[in-house]
């Protein structure tokens, strides 16, 4: 469990985690609309931080590929949780 802090970073903290947690089902959303190797493409390079040469590598495709990947995804992704955020 988390410790709040009593200083000025400690609202921002919380402020941070309350948008997060009202944020992740629509990234889950999004996320679940990708292909297949979007999806993979982008767990390896954001969630397990790897490099695009590594991704390629696990992908087995170019990182020119990879990389097309994960932007592909990501901008699909924003542009699904946009459209959600719309009134």
């Amino acid at each position: 469990m988390a410790t709040l802090r009593n200083d000025d970073g400690g609202i921002e903290e919380i402020t941070a985690r309350v948008d997060a947690r009202d944020l992740s089902p629509a990234v889950r959303e999004a996320f679940a609309s990708l292909t297949a190797a979007q999806q993979a493409a982008i767990g390896y390079r954001v969630i397990d931080e790897l490099s695009y040469e590594e991704v390629a590598v696990c992908l087995q495709c170019s990182p020119v590929t990879a990389r097309a990947r994960v932007f592909r995804g990501l901008q699909t992704m924003r542009s699904t949780i946009t459209k959600g955020a719309r009134p």
